[in-house]
């Protein structure tokens, strides 16, 4: 595991360094980024005004603190950048549902858990919530 990576429930926050690609802003909803949708409402969020979400207009590479590429399939994950320029919350909106999530200062590649489909073994899809 990549030190200081988040996990809650099916969204993975994993610490970057560096992002090469074109990124185009995410808009807030309702005021805060969704990280993970769930189709019961209880979605996986960060409310604070100073954090900022982008996702890839275009191929990008994503780089750890030493300089390596992450060697990821990126393909179906819901892939976004989470700038966090103080510290933060990652929330399940749920009652009784995760426990928020403290996030550091720092730059975060988002990734939504997905899992085989039973409909087609050779496909994936993003787990649900």
């Amino acid at each position: 595991m990549i030190k200081g990576t988040i996990r809650q429930g099916e969204v993975l926050l994993i610490p970057v360094a560096r992002v090469d690609g074109e990124l185009r802003d995410v808009k807030r909803e309702n005021g805060r980024f969704i990280l993970g949708h769930s189709e019961n409402g209880h979605h996986h969020v960060i409310k604070e005004p100073w954090v900022t979400m982008r996702e890839p207009a275009s191929k990008c590479s994503f780089y750890l603190d030493g300089g390596q590429e992450l060697d990821l399939d990126l393909t179906g994950l819901g892939v976004a950048v989470c700038d966090v320029n103080e510290p933060a919350n990652l929330i399940h909106e749920s009652v009784g549902g995760h426990l928020p999530h403290a996030v550091d200062p720092g730059v975060y590649l988002v990734l939504r858990q997905r899992e085989r489909s039973f409909a087609d073994i050779a496909a994936y899809r993003p787990v649900a919530d």
